[in-house]
Parts: structure tokens; C-alpha cells; sequence
């Protein structure tokens, strides 16, 4: 650390320091790659940081923000003129250095910036070759390693990778302009990425559309919406109004199918009251929701068959975790992580005409709407694995 520097910024007023780039010390070999470029190994690089935080820390002329880099490599710009860079990236070394941050933070003494902040470097800075965004190398994993280090949030992360993978940028400024300007003949279609159809967060600020976190981008029209605090941000206050989608084949899966949703209610002996449907008439569809007071799901195959109940009242008071699958020959209800019951059928499901809509058995029905708190919808084309469930629903 600069001494000297420290202590005229702050006697110049600076609130903070804080800087990148660190490089292993001067003692350390560099040695040579098959171009003949100088190359430091990347974990002595990552590890290196926590010496020059702590002596940073040891001057203590004004608080220091620290800042964990990802790495180095500024080939993309220089090519084979590069002076040196940082071989053999990896997450777990990030994740150590990670580590080593947190630690010094969480000993820092007071409240200040330099108790409250970590700078990650960087989201991506191409050139320079040091990212944390994902890539085709490493996936979503130097993100899933400050998940892993800073965040008290133990739910599972659903990655989602982005829809327009390997898509060579004219086609990628095409797709966007179509979705501007109109419909476009069925070049441009939905994909289901990573299993999700769909997933309705009710996290946006946007009044009139229910936006979609999945690759889908199924948007519902809100009608008589109303937010309110969810298991996780935001969520859904039902009480007779509903979110509507048009129908679409991707929300009936040849392979199998899971309908994933947190509710809240504190109102007993509901029936007939619908968190999600899609049955249209009486042999289309599927729908979640309360029948008895208990949790049902139902697909059916001829008029209103397999009906499958929870034999438990629905819980009242607190955030409750279901997921309802079907794999084509079973149907299954899981509650909190565990499987309440099961229902043989056979066959796919059969497509229905109607809306699919949340909160409301449909569009503007007078009594068949579920009374309490939804958040968190999601919709995959599989039927996942009890395992699966028992994490997310924990």
C-alpha cells in the first residue's frame, strides 16, 4: 500500500479508496505461454488481493472499499503484444478471494463505506478479460460464487440462459426490431430455455403487464391488480382480480409438465377457487387451486376427472410452497417440499382454447377466484423430481 498516497487523499477530503489490478508482488515467477507472453498463475493473482487490502486496511489513513477482481487477461486488445496476463482463470480461486474480502469486511470496525461495500470486478470488461457475467466457458459459476459468499438467501437460483445463445448479432437486432414494430410471420418464436415456459415474479413497477422472467417472455394483462409484500418481493393480492394470457402451445408440454407457486391465505374452507387454470371445457387443461379447503389439481381427460386432493386442509397463515406435476402417467402434489399425493393418468395433457389466468378461475369470474397472496408462478415442461421440490419448497 501507498502510504504516502492514503494520506494526502485524505487530507484532499476523500470519503473512500478503493482499487483493481492487484498483481502478485515482485518475488513472484512469471513464466511463459506458447506465444512467449508472460503469464502469472491466476489464483497466486486472486489470493495476492487480500495482502494489499489488509495493508491498506493496517494504513489506515481513510476507509478503503474493497474490491475483489475476477482476473486479467488483455489479450482481446493487444494480441500477441501483451505484456502479461492472468493463466488458467477458475471460479473457485474468485470465490476464495471472495472469501477473503468478506472476512476483511466483516472485521472492519463501524458503519462506513468501507463496512457496507464490495466492489466486484468486473460485469464484463472484454478486453481486459476479467468478467463475471455468464459465458460459454464458465456458465453462470463466478456468479453463483458471490451468491454463494455475500448472500443470505438459501432458495435455489434458477440460471436462465438467454434466449438469443448463438445468435449472430444482425439476427439478434432483427429479433428485437419485430418485437417492436409487430408480429413477424412466425419467424420469430418462443423458446423454452433451461425447462422454464414461464415464471411471473410480480416484481415490476409496470401497472398493466405481469412481466415474465424466462426466456418466453409470456407477459399477462393485470385487471384489477393489486401488489402487495410477497414470500420474496413483491406479490399478488387476489380478492377477485386476475392476470390473463392468451392460450399458447408451449403451456401444454408433450413431456411433462410442473406448476410451481408460493401462496398466503388466511381464510378457511375455500372451494372451488383458483390459483392458475387453463381448462377451458371440461376435458382441456389443467388448473391449481383450493377445492374443500384443500389444495387440488386437476387434468383432466374426460369431463372433470382426476382430481387430485391434498387429504390435509390447505395451510392459513404463513407462505406455502406447492408443486403440482405431471409426467404423463402420474400426477403428483407436493406441499413445503414433500409429496402429499398421487394420481395415475395416462397420456399427454389435452390442449385447451382458453386463457390461461392466475388469481381467478378466468377472466372476471364472479366467485371462482382464490382469496389471498400468490407470488413466485413458474411453469416447466417436465415434471421435476422430488428431490428438485424438496429443495425449492424447504
Amino acid at each position: 500500500a501507498d502510504k504516502r498516497l492514503l494520506e494526502d487523499m485524505g487530507k484532499a477530503g476523500w470519503d473512500a479508496s478503493s482499487a483493481y489490478a492487484v498483481w502478485p508482488g515482485p518475488s513472484a515467477q512469471a513464466d511463459r505461454d506458447v506465444e512467449g507472453i508472460a503469464t502469472h498463475p491466476h489464483r497466486d493473482a486472486t489470493l495476492a488481493q487480500k495482502d494489499v487490502l489488509l495493508g491498506k486496511k493496517a494504513v489506515g489513513a481513510l476507509p478503503d472499499v474493497v474490491c475483489v477482481m475476477m482476473g486479467w487477461d488483455p489479450r482481446p486488445w493487444h494480441g500477441a503484444k501483451t505484456s502479461s496476463y492472468q493463466a488458467n482463470p477458475s471460479p473457485e480461486n474468485f470465490e476464495a478471494a471472495c472469501r477473503n474480502a468478506k472476512q476483511i469486511v466483516d472485521s472492519t470496525p463501524g458503519n462506513g463505506l468501507d463496512k457496507r461495500v464490495v466492489v466486484l470486478d468486473n460485469w464484463c470488461e472484454f478486453g481486459e478479460g476479467h468478467y463475471i457475467e455468464p459465458t460459454a466457458a464458465f456458465g453462470f459459476q463466478f456468479l453463483d460464487s458471490v451468491r454463494r459468499v455475500f448472500c443470505t438467501d438459501r432458495e435455489p437460483c434458477v440460471d436462465i440462459t438467454p434466449e438469443d445463445v448463438g445468435l449472430e448479432l444482425p439476427e439478434r437486432v432483427y429479433r428485437d426490431y419485430r418485437a417492436i414494430v409487430g408480429p413477424s410471420g412466425g419467424l420469430v418464436k418462443r423458446k423454452v430455455v433451461d425447462d422454464l415456459i414461464a415464471w411471473w415474479a410480480f416484481d415490476e413497477q409496470d401497472e398493466n403487464l405481469a412481466l415474465d422472467s424466462s426466456a418466453c417472455d409470456f407477459k399477462g394483462f393485470k385487471q384489477h391488480f393489486e401488489s402487495a409484500p410477497g414470500v420474496k418481493g413483491k406479490g399478488f393480492r387476489c380478492k377477485g382480480g386476475w392476470v390473463s394470457l392468451e392460450a399458447h402451445e408451449l403451456f401444454f408440454p408433450l413431456s411433462g409438465l410442473t406448476v410451481e407457486l408460493w401462496f398466503k391465505t388466511d381464510l378457511a374452507g375455500q372451494s372451488d377457487k383458483w390459483m392458475l387454470n387453463t381448462v377451458g371445457r371440461s376435458d382441456t387443461g389443467y388448473r391449481l387451486g383450493l377445492t374443500g379447503g384443500k389444495l387440488g389439481w386437476q387434468i383432466p381427460q374426460t369431463p372433470w376427472s382426476h382430481m387430485l386432493t391434498d387429504p390435509d386442509p390447505a395451510p392459513l397463515g404463513q407462505w406455502t410452497h406447492v408443486a403440482a406435476t405431471y409426467d404423463n402417467k402420474t400426477m403428483r402434489l407436493f406441499v413445503n417440499g414433500v409429496e402429499k399425493a398421487r394420481l395415475a393418468r395416462e397420456g399427454a395433457i389435452q390442449p385447451s382454447e382458453a386463457q390461461l389466468c392466475l388469481g381467478n378461475y378466468s377472466p372476471g369470474h364472479p366467485r371462482a377466484f382464490f382469496e389471498g397472496l400468490l407470488d413466485e408462478v413458474r411453469l416447466y415442461d417436465r415434471a421435476l423430481s422430488a428431490d428438485e421440490i424438496a429443495r425449492r419448497g424447504r
